[in-house]
């Protein structure tokens, strides 16, 4: 859940709260004053705080509706569709129907890493995650290395005579021979995001790849032509 949604729901619960008590005290208030026969500050002051609260509930509500929206937009669309394309027709013929993870499989995993997943890993993951004999086979591409590629990685950099540009929160989603690392930052910084190569045999990072998607597809292509 993104810090937009995280701030609307409080939002939405404060201008609810205090518009509730306000709209009480308004009404016991000017029932109050009702029966003297006058008018006060008090009716003032919780008739400005109810039309601030309910300014700050409807905008608050607008926002939460708005990035929920967008959101399950994102959420639905197929950040692998070419890569899928690409599988079902020159790699499933000779390898067979991919293997992927499942829902719990894949929470845990947002679970150890404490933040939410980019949603076009996740499809990865969902699509090709434990696909053990399939174009990935013998590279650590799977589901269950990500946690120790991610630890090796993070040995490294830590070692490493570079300068560490990266937080301490990343996912390192691929290696090859504890040589290679590819990984992105976490939090995730879109659901598509760039991912970078480090080379620890050269102690650098070698480039960064605009997205997760372009780096996957590129990697299968290349191991394509093996198989023919």
């Amino acid at each position: 859940m993104n810090k937009i949604r995280v701030l609307s729901i409080i939002g939405i619960v404060l201008g609810l709260c205090v518009g509730i008590f306000a709209g009480l005290s308004l009404f016991l208030v000017s029932e109050q004053n009702y029966l003297v026969g006058k008018k006060n500050l008090h009716m003032m002051f919780w008739g400005i705080l109810l039309v601030v609260s309910i300014c700050i509930f409807l905008v608050s509500l607008f926002y939460f509706l708005a990035t929920g929206k967008k959101y399950q937009e994102a959420k639905n669309f197929n950040h692998l569709k070419k890569t899928i394309e690409f599988h079902e027709k020159s790699i499933r013929p000779q390898k067979g129907v991919a293997r992927g993870c499942s829902d719990s499989e894949i929470e845990y995993l947002e679970k150890y890493f404490g933040f939410e997943l980019p949603i076009s890993y996740k499809q990865y993951l969902k699509f090709m995650g434990k696909d053990y004999q399939g174009i990935f086979k013998d590279q650590n591409w799977f589901i269950d290395t990500v946690i120790e590629n991610t630890k090796n990685l993070s040995h490294l950099i830590k070692n490493s005579q570079i300068e560490d540009k990266f937080s301490d929160d990343y996912l390192a989603f691929y290696s090859n021979q504890n040589n290679l690392f590819v990984f992105f930052v976490l939090p995730k910084t879109s659901e598509n995001p760039r991912v970078w190569i480090y080379d620890s045999e050269n102690d650098s990072y070698l480039e960064k790849i605009e997205s997760f998607t372009d780096f996957l597809f590129d990697e299968m292509k290349r191991l394509t032509t093996d198989l023919k």
